[in-house]
């Protein structure tokens, strides 16, 4: 997954994604069935399946390649989750301010999720959400 050359989404052989080739990746985490990386510039990109919407570009598009989430582009990402399930996906990332953003299934694009603030970490599987503030 991540270097566009296959029909397929899935690869069995660790490759460089191309891609990301000329950016410092400081965070990545993998879902069932899509990727998020984050730069250090503060940038996100995400690729795999575009279904329920985990790839926040506005679409349910596969993407082959990373493609950096416009809905964050001047955010300044510092981590990112995806959630672990194969019927829901879900996305979401953490700024330096420690604000979160969450996407995925009826939300296309990020959103803010104003209810947390000071957001240190976030863990997600099967619809259950845990996030932790820097008041833990």
């Amino acid at each position: 997954m991540g270097y566009g050359d296959k029909e397929s989404l899935v690869e069995n052989v660790p490759k460089r994604v191309q891609v990301l080739i000329k950016h410092v990746v400081v965070d990545i985490a993998c879902g069932d069935n899509h990727v998020l990386a984050v730069t250090a510039d503060g940038h996100c990109y995400a690729w795999g399946k575009g279904a329920r919407n985990g790839l926040g570009h506005g679409d349910a598009k596969n993407r082959k390649r990373p493609r950096l989430i416009k809905g964050l582009e001047n955010k300044n990402v510092k981590r990112v989750f995806c959630g672990a399930s194969t019927n829901i996906s879900e996305s979401f990332a953490i700024t330096d301010k420690g604000e979160l953003y969450c996407w995925g299934e009826s939300v296309a694009t990020p959103v803010h999720c104003t209810s947390v603030s000071n957001v240190r970490l976030v863990a997600a599987a099967y619809g259950i959400r845990i996030v932790v503030d820097g008041n833990y």
